[in-house]
């Protein structure tokens, strides 16, 4: 697991430290302080440095479907990586692994020498005008594996994105539960590797916590498509997605732990759709699928209920911290609440979100 991170330069964070770390971590915090940053973050330094990374809809922000050129990734949406919108400062993910120790991960603006068609960092200071906007390089170190950094590269070619990326190993597993990337086939295709391993009684039990008329749930293609169909006692079988966001919700979160195994969750506002009544038996789920796997969860919210729930559910046996996120002048803070400090501080009624 990881036990600390440290942050500089990327989105909202100048330097943003968190010790202290837990098995399952919650951040709280107002609008725009970095939560959904900072997940962000992690799935960077979790890749050790993959440049296609930074063209990855769990990065790239607000994308979707809509179309945007090559030409437009630097200015539109490479550029915004950068704290404070500027390409001439890097940004640095540090974090302290168990196993892995200490983790570095370097992203910086390139530009490409016409002459020679070279990459050359934007921080070298031989270099005198601006760096290309549209090209990135990104470099990643790890006690455990090698002395050398892996380095990568992205950059926008004859209207589109090359990738000069070696061959590595990845540090460890991540899987990301954003808002905007719901994918029922992919959820429908982690369903199915949980059957060939006799694991897809995880979700039964889990899917049961909002409809305990369930008998069953399939992955299947009878539509045209992969999906999850579920058995609740009719003469059909129903697709998942037609029954609700909540039932939506606790699949891709049961879903994504397995597919992380040995590695970690990271979920942007994790009481999306669900009911307050659930939220207690949802985390008793969340927590032991995760230690079943060996997975570190980070998740976010904006919801005191969920993390009364949270207290309620997981307290001090199972590693539970609870972060709260702030900016004050421009400057970044993290305070940790663990078991005894965030009893005292619901009991009175203390704004911990």
């Amino acid at each position: 697991m990881l036990s600390s991170v440290r942050i500089r330069g990327y989105r909202i964070f100048r330097d943003l430290q968190i010790h202290r770390l837990g098995r399952i971590n919650l951040f709280a915090g107002d609008n725009n302080v970095g939560k959904t940053a900072l997940l962000e973050a992690l799935f960077l330094l979790s890749g050790g440095g993959r440049a296609h990374l930074a063209v990855n809809r769990n990065v790239v922000r607000n994308l979707g479907d809509t179309m945007i050129s090559a030409e437009q990734f630097g200015e539109v949406l490479w550029k915004p990586l950068f704290c404070g919108m500027d390409m001439n400062q890097r940004v640095e993910i540090e974090g302290h692994h168990a196993t892995l120790q200490c983790m570095t991960l370097t992203i910086e603006a390139v530009r490409v020498d016409p002459s020679n068609d070279f990459l050359t960092h934007s921080m070298d200071p031989t270099v005198t005008d601006y760096p290309d906007t549209r090209s990135l390089s990104l470099r990643y170190l790890d006690q455990h594996h090698s002395n050398q950094p892996v380095v990568s590269r992205a950059r926008v070619h004859n209207d589109k994105i090359d990738f000069d990326q070696p061959e590595s190993t990845v540090p460890f597993p991540a899987s990301i539960v954003l808002t905007a990337n719901r994918n029922n086939q992919e959820d429908a295709q982690r369903l199915a590797k949980l059957r060939t391993q006799k694991q897809d009684d995880i979700l039964l039990k889990a899917l049961k916590i909002i409809e305990p008329r369930l008998l069953s749930v399939t992955d299947s293609v009878a539509s045209g498509f992969p999906a999850i169909w579920c058995d609740i006692g009719l003469s059909e079988l129903v697709p998942l997605f037609t029954m609700g966001e909540g039932m939506v919700s606790i699949a891709r979160l049961v879903l994504a732990i397995p597919a992380a195994a040995g590695g970690m969750l990271l979920v942007d506002e994790i009481e999306n759709g669900l009911h307050h009544g659930v939220l207690v038996p949802v985390w008793q789920v969340v927590s032991e699928t995760a230690r079943q796997n060996n997975v570190q969860v980070f998740a976010t919210t904006h919801s005191y209920e969920c993390i009364r729930a949270a207290h309620r559910s997981l307290g001090v046996d199972d590693g539970f911290r609870l972060h709260r996120l702030e900016v004050n002048q421009g400057k970044n803070r993290c305070v940790t609440y663990e078991a005894d400090t965030m009893e005292a501080a619901i009991k009175h009624e203390m704004e911990v979100r």
